[in-house]
């Protein structure tokens, strides 16, 4: 099996679970991990055969819709992804991804992959006994695609890829899975906004101003409601650690079929160097306190910038030596004097420079 093939996993609506590991896919910025776990039974045994050898390779995460044996299944692209691990837990095993690139046209996609002569999408089946209809087939297989025949989109601040969100999201709002308004609430972490200045979210987002920053979420309900018939829905969020925290609550409003949102996070003054952690989640009007499972969370670093913190400490600790040397008196020689002003100099840059704080 060649290595510059991707793999295809699959995901579907026969959980709510699952279901929400598809908005969780679309939700996450580039570089954000994401977990599908499968039996062994539903993994192709060359792949199991060689798990070692699966980290690094480029993975299409694809929703297949068949959670009613009288329509045809169908299988949808959703992202596409790295392998950054699997693990074996007894007789399942757990698909660490890192997501990456949007699929620019679903639909497209889906027929290249359905026409690959090495995968096999899952099919129905009824057992002889006159069981339940079900899907069978293999939910994690290889595959003889080429990446070169896909127009896949990169996550950008600018928000250049939302057109391809989008494109999933309409599609998977159309499915038997996501009939209800609140399941067809998709929405995507776009970009820090410091400033007035977008940044990427990248391996290690930062805001380094104190005062209030924003976080920008773009989100789209296909189909919603409108007039006396329209629902309430809500993304809520709540923020851990010592550097961030809300300025409005912890609910975001949806009120229309799309918009770009912005969250906006209070920067603490003081803090020199925190992790926090951030998450969001889908609920609605109803059950506002009870979040879905598809919560999504990033962490954000608040870093001041050192050399100003160095330069406040030592402004402070300069005057507490110069204080001492006009204490002093005569009977302090400038040696002595300089000597004095040095070691505030080192105490302040030491403070600076060996502080850290992980929340």
């Amino acid at each position: 099996m060649s290595h510059s093939t991707p793999l295809i996993l699959l995901s579907s609506g026969l959980r709510a679970r699952y279901r929400e590991d598809v908005v969780r896919a679309l939700a996450l910025p580039t570089g954000r991990k994401l977990q599908f776990r499968y039996r062994k039974r539903h993994i192709e045994s060359a792949l199991v055969k060689n798990l070692k050898s699966l980290t690094g390779r480029t993975v299409f995460i694809c929703y297949l819709e068949c959670s009613d044996p009288n329509r045809q299944i169908r299988l949808l692209p959703v992202r596409s992804a790295k392998i950054g691990a699997v693990e074996a837990a007894g007789e399942k095993f757990i698909f660490t991804l890192i997501v990456e690139k949007y699929f620019s046209s679903p639909n497209d996609a889906a027929k290249l992959i359905e026409a690959d002569k090495k995968f096999k999408v899952p099919a129905w089946k009824t057992p002889a006994d006159g069981g339940s209809t079900y899907a069978s087939g293999l939910w994690a297989q290889g595959s003889e695609l080429s990446l070169s025949d896909f127009e896949l989109v990169k996550h950008n601040r600018d928000g250049g890829h939302l057109l391809a969100f989008e494109n999933t999201a309409v599609q998977l709002g159309a499915t038997s899975d996501f009939s209800s308004v609140e399941e067809r609430l998709f929405f995507n972490l776009v970009a820090l906004e410091e400033a007035g200045k977008r940044y990427e979210f990248g391996p290690s987002p930062t805001f380094k101003r104190n005062g209030v920053q924003s976080v920008l979420i773009h989100h789209l309900t296909p189909n919603m409601p409108t007039g006396p018939e329209a629902p309430t829905l809500f993304l809520k969020y709540a923020v851990f650690g010592h550097g961030l925290e809300p300025i409005h609550g912890n609910l975001l409003k949806i009120d229309s079929e799309y918009d770009l949102k912005r969250l906006r996070l209070d920067v603490k003054k003081g803090v020199r160097d925190t992790i926090n952690s951030l998450s969001i989640g889908r609920t609605s009007a109803s059950k506002p306190d009870e979040l879905q499972d598809s919560e999504v969370e990033v962490e954000i670093r608040v870093r001041s910038s050192q050399w100003k913190v160095l330069l406040n400490i030592l402004f402070i600790m300069s005057g507490i030596a110069a204080a001492g040397i006009v204490a002093a008196g005569s009977s302090l020689t400038l040696n002595k004097a300089l000597l004095i002003l040095f070691a505030a100099f080192i105490a302040a840059a030491s403070s600076v420079l060996g502080y850290k704080t992980r929340a």
